[in-house]
């Protein structure tokens, strides 16, 4: 079984069902994540989270600066002034002497970093330049290309770095890995060179996961899991004003709905539910795990996307694997079309049109009180957890990882 050296700062949904389901797939992974004195109870990777055949090992950051990056953050100057390519570049130096140790001792063959953050990107490109071994750099989201105004470079000198930083590690990866169709077309218009080595693996779903025999919500349940994004624009405005007209007209009893938002309960945000009225309605959550906020994706009615750029997250993987109803706010785009194209009873709404939203939460409403909300068509929906579970998502990644390790013997 060929040995990998999986790099990445945080234990990601993503990488943790990648480290789980490698081994199916003749790998064996080596995990090396880290430990923050300063934030460990958030930052380290607990050994009981992954499966037993898992070795974990851990890396200090021995300076953190997530306590600065807040500072900075509430003084509104973007990180990005101080620090590039992220605020971890302190978790470098002594992760790259742990890798190499860790390569040694156990005649790994292949290295495969994760992020963000990319500064572990920076470490597996300048293993790859002292050790020769193959590197295989997955970015679950873009580096430079990311479009949130919130991180833009505050000069041309910190854009011109920080590309430089981005082109050594892509220039030095063996092969690139992006979660979605959109990052990868992007990043090969940036640099034509990887054209051919580079591949989609989108983040999937898991069955295993999901709780069996699970009955409805009693009431008229809209569910949206995990924190809202927006850069400051609040996008799921159009939705609140939607649904304070639905009730307002009266074509909604109060009494008969709710609206989860799973790990979303900002100051901001629960100002806007009351600018709304909308306090008895919209349930505001503190983050919970993945396992728990699946009781309320399988318990909901209806699943709420609200997602005004391309990224196409783990959540929406997991409302299509249930087959309910997905109410989606989005762009034209790569989650446009996944959603069409695999979720017969769905509704997407390519604007902001509070009025067309209003009617279509009506709509459902109204379906559900007549007991005719439906489950998407069994075909379509087996096509797709056939297309997107996680293990055969690993499988892709491993025949990579055994492309490279072919050509380097």
């Amino acid at each position: 079984m060929s040995k990998v050296l999986v790099i990445s700062y945080f234990l990601t949904l993503r990488t943790r069902k990648f480290l789980e389901f490698l081994p199916q797939h003749g790998v064996e992974p080596i995990f090396l994540t880290s430990i923050n004195p300063v934030m460990e109870i958030l930052n380290k990777t607990k050994k009981s989270t992954l499966n037993h055949n898992v070795n974990v090992y851990y890396s200090w950051n021995l300076f953190p600066l997530e306590y600065l990056s807040s500072l900075l953050l509430r003084m509104k100057t973007n990180f990005r002034l101080f620090f590039l390519p992220d605020i971890y570049i302190t978790w470098i130096p002594q992760t790259l002497i742990k890798s190499l140790r860790l390569i040694k001792k156990n005649n790994i063959k292949m290295i495969y970093v994760s992020g963000g953050p990319f500064s572990a990107a920076i470490i597996g490109a300048l293993i790859r330049k002292i050790t020769g071994i193959p590197l295989i750099v997955d970015f679950r989201d873009p580096w430079t290309l990311d479009p949130d105004p919130s991180l833009a470079y505050p000069t041309r000198f910190h854009m011109a770095f920080d590309k430089f930083l981005e082109e050594f590690v892509v220039t030095t990866a063996d092969y690139i890995v992006t979660a979605t169709q959109s990052i990868s077309s992007e990043y090969t218009n940036c640099y034509p060179f990887l054209k051919n080595k580079i591949k989609s693996i989108p983040n999937g779903f898991d069955l295993n996961d999901f709780y069996k025999d699970l009955d409805l919500f009693s009431k008229f349940t809209i569910t949206y899991t995990g924190a809202i994004y927006g850069s400051g624009s609040r996008p799921y405005r159009s939705f609140f004003q939607a649904l304070h007209g639905a009730i307002s007209s009266n074509s909604i009893d109060p009494k008969s709905i709710q609206v989860f938002f799973v790990g979303e309960n900002s100051r901001r945000f629960i100002d806007d539910i009351n600018v709304y009225h909308l306090q008895n309605i919209v349930i505001p959550m503190n983050r919970i795990s993945q396992k728990e906020a699946l009781k309320y994706t399988q318990a909901s009615h209806v699943l709420l996307v609200i997602e005004l750029t391309n990224a196409v997250t783990t959540k929406v993987y997991e409302y299509l694997a249930t087959g309910h109803t997905i109410l989606a706010i989005v762009s034209n785009g790569e989650l446009l079309e996944l959603i069409k194209s695999y979720s017969s009873n769905s509704y997407v709404v390519v604007s902001e049109d509070d009025e067309y939203i209003k009617k279509i939460i009506i709509k459902l409403y109204q379906m559900w009180k007549q007991d005719k909300l439906i489950s998407n068509n069994p075909a379509i929906l087996g096509k797709f957890r056939d297309l997107y579970n996680r293990e055969k998502l690993t499988n892709d990644l491993a025949d990579i990882f055994n492309s490279l390790l072919n050509k380097s013997n």
